[in-house]
């Protein structure tokens, strides 16, 4: 009797490789929001040259929600496996239960890119499996945290079970599991106020802190009394935002939100900031947040005719900007390595900061020459988005795949 075949596998390298991968959460989630990124925004430039699309959610919905909760959930994951195991000293997710993790958000994002005339496609199925990510990951988060009683990140567990109800919003909408149609819009804007929220959190947090390490300027510090107004204006703008008040009040507290948005980083040292590129593209980052919401008051406030999008300003100019700058920094401090930029990633912070601009102005560029203007003004910003990711990916790729030159574990 011949004895059975062993099963195969992998060769060595590989193996190595996938283990380093699964070892910490910034590892596969950088490296899918990354190639997300990449992806989604041809498609959605696709979709706007054809003037439509088969795809699971109509429009800019559908467009607003890969950005959000493909994209930007996918950094954020990554970020947050990673920092809850440093601030709590206690493991979040890695091996199979990351793997696992991650394999689940890539089948979220596989489904809503399958054209609904294919016929597996299921809009019960793809919207289980997308509204199942975040309390997956909110849990994983959550054992750590309570385990260790650090009640100062019970705010950001908030924060994500508020992101799953704004997509479970968008989805009960479009489904038709309830009669919500007409908030599927309002979801997609409360949903990227809470990542706006997340981010003002986060980067009170680290910016000053990154900032007077690498430069080694004692003075630079926060001021307490501008980060409550920054985040608290935040809050109240989603909060005013879902009930739809006027345009006097979203207009009056945009204002004033941006305005101590800006005013929480004049002792973040910026100006020291110039000759680091890790460092000032966090500084930019942050800085979009403010521009983002004094540019949404001139709209409510109806101060002029046409005026650059604040939207984009928040969504494209502080999530992506910051998106960006943190997986560069994560990937290489937390594998050991010298927080020095490979010049291409340099490239790729120039890259994006000219796309954003070209995104946030593209308005303009309709009020000056119409649709003709418009759209090309859309495909170069789009384009320029593309080129940065794919930079990041040049270099990250084989970091992000190789174990620590110092041989610790992570």
């Amino acid at each position: 009797m011949t004895p059975a075949s062993p099963p195969p596998s992998l060769p060595g390298d590989e193996r190595q490789a996938l283990k380093t991968l699964f070892a910490t959460g910034f590892r596969p989630f950088f490296l899918l929001a990354a190639g997300h990124a990449v992806f989604a925004i041809p498609v959605w430039l696709l979709v706007l040259h054809l003037g439509g699309g088969e795809l699971i959610l109509a429009g800019t919905v559908w467009h607003a929600h890969e950005m959000i909760f493909g994209f930007a959930t996918a950094v954020i994951a990554g970020f947050l496996l990673t920092a809850v195991q440093n601030w709590t000293k206690l493991p979040t997710a890695n091996g199979l239960l990351l793997g696992g993790l991650a394999g689940l958000w890539l089948l979220g994002r596989v489904l809503m890119n399958v054209p609904m005339t294919f016929p597996l496609a299921s809009y019960t199925i793809t919207g289980l499996v997308n509204l199942a990510f975040l309390p997956v990951l909110a849990f994983v988060l959550s054992q750590p945290i309570f385990k260790s009683n650090n009640t100062r990140n019970y705010k950001i567990l908030a924060i994500i079970a508020a992101l799953w109800l704004s997509q479970l919003a968008i989805f009960s909408s479009i489904f038709g599991w309830v009669e919500l149609s007409a908030y599927s819009y309002s979801a997609v804007r409360g949903a990227l106020d809470l990542v706006i929220i997340l981010i003002l959190v986060v980067t009170g947090r680290i910016v000053p802190l990154f900032t007077r390490n690498a430069t080694g300027v004692q003075t630079i510090r926060s001021l307490p009394f501008a980060d409550v107004v920054a985040i608290g204006g935040a809050v109240a703008l989603l909060v005013l935002g879902l009930m739809e008040v006027g345009s006097l009040a979203l207009g009056v507290v945009s204002a004033i939100t941006g305005a101590f948005v800006l005013i929480r980083m004049i002792h973040w040292g910026t100006k020291h900031t110039l000759k680091t590129p890790l460092l000032w593209i966090l500084h930019l980052g942050h800085a979009w947040v403010g521009i983002g919401f004094l540019l949404q008051a001139i709209e409510q406030l109806g101060v002029l005719t046409a005026v650059p999008s604040s939207r984009h300003a928040l969504a494209a100019g502080a999530i992506g900007t910051l998106t960006l700058g943190m997986m560069a920094r994560v990937g290489l401090g937390h594998t050991g390595r010298e927080l020095k930029t490979h010049p291409l990633t340099n490239i790729s912070f120039v890259v994006l900061s000219v796309g954003v601009l070209l995104r946030v102005l593209a308005p303009l560029a309709y009020l000056v020459a119409g649709d003709g203007a418009y759209q090309p003004v859309l495909d170069v910003a789009g384009t320029l988005w593309v080129v940065a990711f794919v930079l990041f990916l040049i270099v990250y790729v084989p970091i992000l795949l190789a174990p620590r030159p110092d041989g610790k574990p992570g």
